[in-house]
């Protein structure tokens, strides 16, 4: 179109050189829209593909921390498990021993029973 605009020009036909310029400004604008607007598409397609893949990145991080506090938990559980076993397995041992070093028939002193008596004759006074 720039060739025949510049031969119309060149053998005078002003008029038709005018038009053809015009169209030619006419087709430089929308050139130049297409353009813009294939830009703003392209954008908004890596902008959108920007969102998924943070949004993806996000799901694996809280994934990945979702797991970790999970195994945390089961490791917590089962390590007061075992020594809520061990404490109970020692204080059987504890008590089994002392049941053994202690004596089966308590000798109580002859100062326990008077005591002893004391707190009775105390709780029928006070009836």
């Amino acid at each position: 179109m720039e060739e025949r605009k510049i031969e119309n020009i060149r053998i005078g036909n002003y008029y038709e050189a005018e038009e053809l310029k015009i169209k030619i400004e006419e087709l430089s604008k929308r050139l130049k829209q297409k353009k813009k607007k294939d830009l703003e598409m392209q954008h908004f397609n890596e902008l959108e593909n920007l969102e998924i893949s943070y949004k993806r990145e996000l799901d694996n991080f809280n994934n990945f921390w979702d797991q970790q506090f999970k195994d945390l938990e089961e490791k917590s559980e089962r390590l007061e498990k075992e020594l809520i076993e061990k404490h109970k397995k020692e204080m059987d041992d504890l008590l089994n021993s002392l049941e053994q070093k202690l004596p089966k028939n308590i000798k109580y002193s002859k100062e326990y029973y008077e005591l002893k008596s004391q707190e009775e004759n105390l709780v029928k006074f006070q009836r």
